[in-house]
């Protein structure tokens, strides 16, 4: 018997829609401020998992999207906006919602003595 349920370009698909979806339901005020969280955890830290995103919107109060896993989205854009990388790292949650489930450790790429100096700045 056949199935379609083991197909990776199919699984890759269905990972983008969902991001897009995700990132769609959520409002344009919490991805502002939580894009804000991380290039602010990202200026901070060398390594970080996204508890300490979710703990600087706790803190400002900022109400969390129905859908959690916009978190993605805000990630890849901190990515792509060259402010950090995943790694091959996890870190178990210490948020109760999460119930100690592995988050990925992201490295960030503009904290203060992350990186090798450059020509220019030796």
């Amino acid at each position: 018997m056949a199935t379609d349920a083991f197909d990776a370009d199919a699984s890759r698909a269905a990972r983008e829609s969902a991001i897009a979806t995700v990132d769609d339901a959520a409002s344009e005020e919490w991805k502002e401020a939580a894009v804000a969280a991380v290039k602010y955890v990202c200026e901070r830290r060398s390594q970080f998992t996204t508890d300490a995103v979710w703990f600087i919107l706790d803190r400002a109060a900022i109400e969390a999207p129905n859908e959690p896993r916009a978190m993605g989205a805000v990630m890849r854009h901190a990515v792509s906006e060259g402010w950090c990388v995943v790694t091959d790292q996890t870190r178990k949650s210490v948020r109760v919602a999460c119930h100690r489930r592995p988050l990925q450790v992201w490295k960030s790429l503009i904290a203060a003595g992350c990186c090798a100096p450059t020509k220019d700045s030796a």
